[in-house]
């Protein structure tokens, strides 16, 4: 099975070693490399949602994927169905949850199947795409964001409005969540190992998608994500 993986470097790190497939590597926007050929899988794990991004894969749909079976996107930003209608695809369009600092801690994926996709094959899809993930599927409703990656960057959140409004620290608060609430870790340094960046975009496309304030990213979240900067040293 021929693969085009799209992704940054940290993405693209986690399928390396798994040799039952045939993966070809392409960073953003590059596509002066991409060897000619049929692939039987795209694998698009860009986050952002824009219309760059979209035309870009668009055009790769055309030029390269006459004979493609199977699409999946990170669904951080953007639902299966949305993607599938972007690309007026006619085969199946599933979207995964993918956070490289996530990913590499977690035994199962959420995935979510577009709505345009054939239901008589679902299964022997979701099948596949566990073995090119190597992880338990868990199949849950096509939502931006899924569930647990919107959860946690809600949580997120409200943890920085929390010291935007001076309430508490960031070592507090992960002090406080993670011995009151027995998460694994807290908000806060979650928040920095996916970046601040990757939360606003998610957050911004909830609140885009349903216009409800649980969604609306804090100013000093923001803040953070435009200068690159951690909350934890």
């Amino acid at each position: 099975m021929n693969i085009l993986l799209i992704g940054e470097d940290n993405c693209l790190d986690f399928f390396k070693s798994n040799e039952n497939f045939q993966f070809t590597f392409l960073p953003y926007f590059d596509t002066l490399d991409l060897p000619d050929g049929d692939y039987d899988v795209l694998i698009d794990l860009t986050v952002s949602d824009n219309a760059v991004i979209a035309n870009y894969t668009l055009d790769l749909y055309k030029e390269h994927f006459t004979k493609l079976n199977l699409i999946i996107c990170n669904a951080l930003t953007k639902t299966a169905t949305k993607y599938s209608s972007v690309l007026n695809s006619k085969c199946n369009v599933f979207g995964v949850s993918f956070i490289p600092s996530i990913f590499k801690n977690t035994e199962s994926l959420e995935i979510s199947s577009a709505l345009q996709n054939n239901n008589a094959i679902i299964d022997v899809e979701t099948d596949v795409i566990s073995k090119i993930f190597d992880k338990k599927i868990n199949l849950v409703e096509d939502r931006v964001g899924l569930v647990s990656i919107r959860i946690l960057c809600m949580i997120i959140n409200e943890s920085i409005f929390a010291i935007q409004d001076g309430i508490a620290s960031a070592e507090d608060i992960d002090i406080a969540m993670k011995f009151g609430t027995n998460y694994p870790q807290g908000p806060v340094k979650w928040l920095d190992e996916i970046g601040a960046d990757v939360v606003v975009e998610v957050l911004d496309s909830l609140f885009d998608e349903y216009k409800e304030e649980r969604y609306r990213a804090s100013i000093l979240l923001k803040q953070y994500a435009r200068a690159d900067k951690l909350f934890l040293k």
